[in-house]
């Protein structure tokens, strides 16, 4: 009879100290290579006040993974990866290279290939099916091939 009241004491404790706290959400995304191995983990806490509306909050682009890399001379980032359907390819630096860039599915099938010449190109895979894709750059000295998830 002790140990019953003893634990309502403790219930009503928690849920006493638990009015004063404000909510918070919390999402955790993760950054995968070129080969789709999970390289790093990005978390965004999201503080919210008592009338509902968020205090502390990043937008997207500051925290969807991101795969950096150089070809011929040209910073590129890819972003976000995993994507539900826009995917950025954003290129920076000296490099006038032009780049091949070729979407596959993990089968090999040819989705869409362009030629990146400006400074961002975005592929449209809202129409696509969840799985998979191969993005393939290539330039005239070399290719670099990343691993694409469409959620």
């Amino acid at each position: 009879m002790n140990t019953k009241r003893i634990n309502i004491l403790l219930i009503v404790v928690m849920l006493c100290t638990a009015t004063g706290v404000k909510a918070q959400s919390t999402t955790v995304r993760f950054g995968y290579d070129a080969c789709g191995n999970r390289t790093e983990r990005y978390m965004e806490i999201k503080k919210i006040e008592e009338n509902g509306k968020s205090i502390d909050s990043q937008d997207d682009q500051g925290w969807l993974s991101s795969a950096d890399d150089v070809i011929a001379g040209v910073q590129i980032a890819i972003f976000p990866n995993p994507t539900d359907g826009k995917l950025t390819l954003s290129r920076s630096g000296n490099g006038d290279a032009v780049i091949h860039a070729t979407i596959c599915t993990a089968t090999g099938a040819v989705i869409e290939k362009c030629d990146v010449s400006s400074l961002r190109h975005d592929f449209d895979l809202s129409r696509l099916p969840s799985g998979i894709y191969i993005l393939r750059l290539d330039s005239a000295t070399e290719s670099q091939t990343w691993k694409v998830i469409k959620r």
